[in-house]
């Protein structure tokens, strides 16, 4: 069965705890309404594991980002205070994992492969741009290979 792919997907970079309560909540959390406001309904989330070099899932953002006061994510709750203020909802589309360093080569947004780990810095990696549906495609091949090997 053919995977209908957004038309524009984002690579979110997140802790593993933070990861954790996204999937089980389906919920995705952004510190600033700037950010939040780039990714809209129907768009993909993959996610990147800080610290890990991972990337996993894709997901699809279902509902419109809305403004909480209560913590959620291990460091909020930690802090007593809110970092990620705006949430969404969202589903999953593909479930997996793959190292970043077996896709450094393949992917185009890695402009300078020398210094591949600047395009996943900040909770919007790839400098607070989508990543081509070419980059995703290619990424969840990987994932579902390493899934069946």
């Amino acid at each position: 069965m053919a995977l209908d792919i957004p038309e524009r997907s984002w690579i979110v970079a997140v802790t593993e705890d933070n990861y954790g309560v996204c999937i089980r909540n389906g919920i995705i959390g952004m510190k600033y309404r700037g950010l939040a406001s780039k990714v809209n309904i129907g768009d993909g989330i993959i996610f990147y594991i800080k610290g890990r070099m991972e990337l996993r899932d894709l997901w699809k953002i279902k509902g419109r980002w809305v403004g909480q006061d209560k913590p959620l994510w291990p460091d909020e709750v930690k802090e007593k205070s809110i970092i990620y203020k705006y949430r969404a909802e969202i589903e999953p589309l593909v479930r997996g994992v793959t190292k970043v360093e077996k896709l450094i080569n393949e992917l185009s947004f890695i402009k300078n492969k020398g210094k591949w780990s600047i395009y996943f810095i900040g909770e919007l990696a790839n400098l607070r741009r989508p990543i081509p549906r070419d980059d995703v495609k290619k990424i969840i091949l990987r994932m579902r290979g390493e899934m069946n090997e």
